[in-house]
């Protein structure tokens, strides 16, 4: 423990509280960053934001679902590897068009799987 001159112990600083945000959206066993994936991945396949709409930046999507920036980012990485979004410093992140999609990512089918246009995609991929 530090000691002052005169001899007397100084405090020692105090730990931050780490924060916790409870109401978060998170799925069960997943980290946040793979929820919020699962999340705004189930959202595009399902068609609340087409092929070529501008996502909100990272600020916006850390308010909305109440999670870190930083998690918000490894979302996003996370869309990327499966070819859902593509992003651009200065522009943002916006939904590449379908035919870029990696459609046999177990993560993509299984959003698929619960997308209201299944039956078409199901007929797409027996085809």
């Amino acid at each position: 423990m530090p000691r002052e001159k005169s001899g007397k112990r100084l405090a020692e600083p105090a730990q931050p509280a780490t924060i916790r945000r409870p109401e978060a959206t998170r799925i069960a066993g997943l980290s946040v960053h793979a929820s919020l994936a699962g999340e705004i991945g189930l959202r595009i396949v399902r068609g609340d934001y087409p092929p070529g709409t501008v996502l909100p930046n990272e600020a916006k999507w850390s308010e909305t679902f109440n999670v870190s920036r930083s998690a918000v980012r490894e979302a996003i990485k996370m869309l990327m590897a499966k070819s859902l979004l593509a992003s651009r410093p200065k522009i943002g992140s916006w939904v590449e068009p379908r035919e870029r999609w990696n459609l046999l990512d177990r993560d993509v089918l299984a959003w698929y799987a619960t997308s209201p246009d299944r039956e078409v995609f199901l007929r797409t991929v027996q085809e």
